[in-house]
């Protein structure tokens, strides 16, 4: 979905298998992956300056 540039679709699922990985208790099962998909994706920040903004705390 980041490749084909639907970040609509790609933050609403990103979002979901967060909220999962919490509700099991198992925030690493995504955190980690998704760190690795951030690397791999550096050419395509538009997708995680908005998660940035949109889905981390606030400092």
């Amino acid at each position: 979905m980041i490749d084909k540039k639907d970040y609509d679709a790609a933050m609403k699922l990103a979002i979901d298998l967060r909220n999962l990985a919490k509700r099991n208790g198992a925030d690493g099962t995504f955190a980690k992956p998704f760190e690795e998909m951030r690397k791999r994706q550096l050419p395509r920040r538009g997708f995680f300056d908005r998660w940035k903004r949109e889905n981390e705390p606030r400092q």
